[in-house]
C-alpha cells in the first residue's frame, strides 16, 4: 500500500506534462527529448536534484540553445525547484510531523471508512501545533464514543484535538 505521505512530496519531474513546442526542428525535438530523458526518473533528495542539474548542464553545453530548448529547460528547472522545496519541507520539523500525521491517519481511514457512523470524520495535522485534529460529523453520541475508543486503541503519540459535531441523524 502506498503511504499517503508519498503523495504529498514531489519526487519526479513530470516529463509528460512538459510539451515539446510546436514548430521545432528535428534537431530541437531530439535535444528536448534528450533533456526530458535525463530527468525522467525519480529524484527524492537534494543531491539527486543536483546530479540531474549537472547532467542537464553538460547536455546543454553540447549544442546551441534555441528558444524551444530554453523554454523546456525552464520548465524542467521549475519542476526541480519544487522537488528541492519538498525535500526541504520533508526534512523540517513541521514537514516530518505532517508526513507522520498523514501516514498515521491512513490507518484510521482504512478502518473508519468501513464504519458508516465514522465515515464523516477526517484526521489531519493541526495547522500550527504538533497534534492530530479529528473533525467532521458523527451521527450519534455512540459513534463519537467509538471514534474516541478507536483512536485511543491506536494512539499517535501526540495529542488529539476533537472537532466533531454529533448530528443525531440516527
Amino acid at each position: 500500500m502506498t503511504r499517503w505521505s508519498e503523495s504529498l512530496l514531489k519526487s519526479r519531474v513530470a516529463v509528460e506534462s512538459i510539451p515539446i513546442p510546436e514548430g521545432c526542428s528535428a534537431d530541437e525535438t531530439f535535444r528536448i527529448r534528450e533533456l526530458l530523458a535525463i530527468v525522467g526518473g525519480t529524484c527524492a533528495t537534494r543531491e539527486q536534484v543536483a546530479a540531474l542539474r549537472e547532467r542537464l548542464e553538460k547536455s546543454l553545453k553540447r549544442g546551441p540553445k534555441s528558444p524551444a530548448v530554453r523554454a523546456v529547460t525552464a520548465a524542467i528547472e521549475e519542476e526541480l525547484a519544487e522537488i528541492v522545496e519538498d525535500c526541504e519541507f520533508a526534512q523540517s520539523r513541521r514537514g516530518k510531523f505532517v508526513l507522520f500525521a498523514n501516514d498515521w491517519a491512513q490507518r484510521f481511514h482504512a478502518i473508519g471508512r468501513a464504519d458508516r457512523g465514522l465515515d464523516g470524520i477526517s484526521l489531519a495535522a493541526h495547522q500550527e501545533h504538533e497534534r492530530i485534529v479529528a473533525s467532521g460529523t458523527a451521527s450519534s453520541p455512540d459513534d463519537l464514543v467509538r471514534l474516541v475508543q478507536l483512536l485511543a486503541a491506536h494512539p499517535p503519540g501526540v495529542p488529539i484535538e476533537y472537532r466533531v459535531v454529533v448530528t443525531g441523524d440516527r
